[in-house]
């Protein structure tokens, strides 16, 4: 009795298991896809896109994506910068917006989720989405007091 090895027992099995191919008489033609885009794209339209992509990349689910880019259209900015470390007063305003939307829309998200989605500290965004409601006068959704943190912070700097 011979030795057999693997490889002889799979390619053989492979030969034995093997079907033949079909070849049809007329070919049939290469399916031609059309372009999604009209016109070529604009840098915007695919600085847009990329934010957006950036934002599902992040864990961001689709409904949330909506909100924020929702909300960048009406602020005129671009969605990659809402999640951006930028601190540019429009930026901030549509973070802010956005964030809070975002949270009135779930309001069991936690902040640690909304941080991770923006890419910000969980502090940051509660006291974010506390300060929009606050200059708004919308209503809370977070229990942290940002007249408490500028009393600390105020009380901070006069000590040093």
């Amino acid at each position: 009795m011979g030795i057999m090895y693997a490889f002889q027992a799979t390619e053989r099995g492979i030969q034995a298991r093997a079907v033949p191919s079909v070849t049809e008489e007329h070919p049939r033609p290469p399916i031609q896809m059309q372009s999604v885009w009209t016109t070529d794209p604009t840098p915007i339209v695919l600085q847009r896109a990329e934010g957006l992509r950036k934002l599902r990349r992040q864990g961001m689910p689709e409904w949330a994506v909506a909100i924020l880019a929702g909300v960048a259209d009406r602020h005129a900015i671009c969605p990659s910068d809402i999640a951006s470390k930028r601190r540019h007063r429009p930026i901030v305003d549509a973070r802010a917006e956005s964030a809070y939307l975002i949270k009135a829309a779930k309001p069991v998200l936690s902040s640690n989720i909304l941080g991770k989605w923006f890419g910000k500290d969980h502090t940051s965004l509660a006291h974010l989405i506390a300060r929009h409601q606050e200059q708004h006068g919308l209503p809370k959704l977070v229990g942290y007091d940002v007249s408490q943190v500028r009393i600390r912070m105020r009380n901070y700097w006069r000590a040093a």
